[in-house]
């Protein structure tokens, strides 16, 4: 059987990360069986591997067409059509995957961040909860969804999820940096800039953290260091940074 012989070749070279290879073994696959939806659907995540995504959509699209209910072939056009910048097209096949298997809760944590990504901060939060649900114990759904509070001014609300997200992942740089921000934006400035400190802590070169606690150590009425803050963000590319430091510092 030469078709199994050349996926075991092909899955051999995939994981030895010989990409090229892979996708030439696939090309043969597909030209003694041209409705094999599994090859153009393996095809289509090596060409993705090799950036080239209008490939990996064509491949993925294939399959589709052989298979309409090919749920995983569904989840990566997705994934690629997003990169593309297709976002209508990424939401109406995270919908499909859904729709075939309701309980994939990956698909709702991508789906709540494409709605985020344009705008749609409500539907991202009812979708980041539904993935939430299906798997409580991953970090980046609360992050996420503590984004989409934030823009819709629920800082309460995004507190507590960032407060999870960081309890599921005590090294979230992310996560404690966009928890400053809220908690400078409630008042609470010892604990953004205890916050900002964990930022630099997991992060020496993170430029922002260095500019927020600048602007929070300020507020504070600790201006020297406010001014080595700035400094220091602007040593890291801040540009913003210079502002404050004519402004505030000799």
């Amino acid at each position: 059987n030469y078709t199994q012989a050349y996926y075991n070749r092909a899955y051999a070279k995939g994981i030895l990360n010989d990409f090229n290879g892979a996708k030439e073994d696939f090309d043969k696959i597909i030209e003694l069986k041209k409705n094999d939806e599994v090859a153009y659907y393996n095809r289509g995540a090596i060409k993705a591997n090799l950036n080239d995504h209008k490939g990996a959509l064509e491949d993925f699209s294939k399959a589709i067409m052989i298979k309409p209910d090919y749920t995983e072939a569904f989840f990566n056009r997705a994934n690629e059509r997003k990169i593309l910048g297709d976002m209508d097209g990424a939401v109406m096949d995270f919908n499909k995957v859904i729709e075939l298997k309701p309980d994939m809760a990956s698909a709702y944590y991508f789906l709540g961040t494409i709605k985020a990504d344009i705008g749609d901060f409500s539907g991202a939060i009812e979708d980041l909860s539904k993935a939430i649900e299906l798997k409580p114990k991953e970090a980046p759904a609360y992050y996420n969804r503590g984004g989409a509070w934030g823009f819709l001014g629920e800082y309460t609300k995004a507190l507590q999820d960032y407060n999870k997200a960081i309890a599921l992942n005590n090294n979230y740089t992310s996560a404690y940096y966009n928890r400053a921000v809220v908690k400078g934006t409630l008042g609470d400035r010892q604990g953004a800039i205890e916050d900002c400190n964990k930022v630099i802590e997991l992060k020496s070169d993170h430029a922002k953290a260095y500019f927020s606690r600048g602007d929070l150590k300020k507020k504070s009425g600790d201006i020297t260091g406010a001014c080595a803050d700035w400094n220091r963000a602007l040593e890291l590319g801040h540009q913003i940074s210079a502002d404050s430091l004519k402004s505030n510092c000799r």
